[in-house]
């Protein structure tokens, strides 16, 4: 098995900040120089497919995640992440269509994934809401 991780980014040039453009850079540059290694990306990966499938026998997230203050992933709100998606893709050359599920969830397809958002401002929008049209002030 192959773990692939990357970290996308976003800036939305239309959102009123209340940071100066000297701290609008700081928190650019921690952002950047505090990117995720191997194993945080395996901790969340693993508690969100946790979450997201509600196995019987594993309890441990399945009923808090994300949690801002669990220090496995603590830092993606620190950093101000606003999203985490996993996508898991078998080779689908190498075995006939496979379908993920349990009695709550199911990943049917390579295109479905699975998301969560970690952001707190309910007056920002998600990266992945920017192409929605805006709605008038």
């Amino acid at each position: 098995m192959e773990l692939n991780y990357s970290v996308l980014a976003s800036m939305d040039p239309w959102q009123e900040s209340v940071m100066t453009d000297s701290e609008d850079m700081e928190h650019i540059e921690k952002v950047f120089c505090n990117l995720p290694i191997e194993n945080q990306v395996i901790n969340i990966a693993e508690a969100a497919i946790i979450n997201y499938f509600k196995p019987a026998y594993n309890k441990m997230y399945k009923e808090n995640f994300p949690n801002e203050n669990h220090k496995g992933y603590k830092q993606y709100y620190d950093l101000d992440y606003n999203a985490l998606t996993v996508e898991i893709f078998p080779d689908f050359e190498a075995f006939p269509p496979i379908v993920l599920f349990t009695d709550t969830a199911k990943l049917a397809s390579p295109w479905d994934f699975i998301q969560y958002d970690l952001f707190n401002d309910n007056n920002r929008k998600s990266m992945y809401e920017i192409f929605q049209p805006r709605k008038p002030k």
